[in-house]
């Protein structure tokens, strides 16, 4: 099982602390954990910190398989996406997700050929990605997310803005995730009630 812990972690942005000093908690395998708390609260930090982005002022962040924090399966255990999309808009969705997700046979292996399919992206395939609208470039950076074998996801704010389908899209893959790994998702009102998945409210401020 995959454990994903944080130890009295403290975070300071510029020369404020925020205001959950000392965070500890536990996350494990098979759970989806929704990030809140008010604006400003540091919910991104918290993320951007346990995807080693930067370092935490103090505290320590371990990540665990079986035990063990050695040798652990995958060479890069955690996948970060944020609300900010970043693709190359010169090259078309086709290059980005070769180039970014490591899929270099995606119309050839089943599991990339059904990302492409889940994500509708048989029609834009060649189109470079500056054409494309917000809502289109949200789902080539989900297809590149989920195309990606890791222990933990972290998600966030990446609700915003989607309809009913792509909702259900991700809930579908949220199925396929959560039983081999941990995910994490910032989000600042209520879950979808379509998700019936294992989950914990986790609200900074208050563990």
């Amino acid at each position: 099982m995959w454990t994903l812990t944080s130890d009295n972690l403290k975070i300071s942005r510029g020369q404020y602390d925020l205001s959950w000093d000392n965070f500890t908690y536990r996350f494990e395998q098979g759970c989806l954990y929704h990030i809140q708390g008010r604006n400003g609260i540091g919910k991104t930090s918290l993320l951007r910190c346990l995807a080693g982005y930067f370092k935490a002022d103090s505290g320590e962040i371990h990540l665990s398989y079986q035990g063990q924090s050695d040798n652990l399966p995958y060479e890069k255990p955690i996948a970060y996406l944020g609300h900010h999309i970043l693709l190359d808009l010169s090259w078309t969705v086709a290059e980005n997700i070769y180039y970014y997700s490591g899929l270099l046979d995606v119309g050839q292996t089943g599991y990339g050929d059904y990302l492409k399919t889940a994500f509708h992206l048989q029609d834009l395939w060649d189109i470079p990605c500056q054409y494309l609208s917000f809502g289109q470039k949200k789902r080539v950076a989900f297809c590149i997310f989920f195309s990606q074998k890791r222990a933990v996801y972290l998600l966030d704010e990446i609700l915003t803005g989607l309809d009913s389908k792509a909702l259900q899209i991700m809930d579908e893959f949220l199925k396929i995730l959560l039983p081999e790994s941990i995910v994490l998702l910032v989000h600042h009102g209520a879950l979808p009630p379509l998700w019936q998945h294992p989950q914990k409210s986790v609200i900074l401020g208050t563990v």
